[in-house]
C-alpha cells in the first residue's frame, strides 16, 4: 500500500490463478486500487476497509488511523507478516480470527448479500458484481487499474 503524492492511498493486489488461468501459477496479475476520497465514500472504500482491518489485527507497523493518515507521501505502509493472508478466516460462534487461515471464498458473497439486503436491493447479488464495470484500463501487460 503506497501513499501517493496527493495523500491518497493506492493498494496493489496480486492475483494468482485467475479464471481461465487456474493451472498456471506463473500467470500473475497486479491490480491497483485507489482510495475513494471524501468521508461520504468511507463505507464503500475497499482501501480504507483494508487499512482498518490491518490496524485491528496488528498487521501493520502503524498503531492508529491518525498515524496511518500522517504517513509521508510516497511511503509504503507495509504488512508486518506478508506471508499471512490479508483476509483471514473466523472460527465458529466465537468469531475468533484465524490469522494463518484464509477467509473462505463464499464469505465475501455472504457479507455482500447481507449488505445488499440491508441497503434494500431487490436483485440477488454475487461477489463478482463488485468487479463489473470497475476495471478502467490495463496498466501494463499483467497489471490492471481499478478506480
Amino acid at each position: 500500500m503506497i501513499c501517493g503524492g496527493d495523500g491518497v492511498f493506492t493498494v496493489y493486489i496480486t492475483l494468482w490463478y485467475e479464471k481461465g488461468m487456474a493451472n498456471d501459477p506463473t500467470n500473475v496479475m497486479t491490480i491497483a486500487v485507489r482510495e475513494l476520497e471524501g468521508e461520504t465514500n468511507n463505507h464503500l472504500c475497499a482501501v480504507k476497509f483494508l487499512l482498518i482491518h490491518a490496524l485491528r489485527i496488528g498487521a501493520v507497523y502503524e498503531t492508529s488511523w491518525s498515524v496511518i493518515r500522517q504517513v509521508k507521501r510516497g511511503t509504503v505502509v507495509a504488512w508486518k507478516t506478508p506471508q499471512r493472508h490479508v483476509l483471514c478466516a473466523m472460527a465458529g460462534i466465537s468469531k475468533e480470527m484465524l490469522l494463518d487461515t484464509p477467509s473462505p471464498a463464499n464469505s465475501a458473497t455472504g457479507v455482500l448479500r447481507e449488505a445488499a439486503m440491508l441497503a434494500g436491493l431487490n436483485k440477488k447479488v454475487v461477489a463478482h458484481d463488485i468487479r463489473r464495470g470497475c476495471r478502467t484500463r490495463r496498466c501494463s501487460s499483467r497489471t490492471a487499474r481499478i478506480c
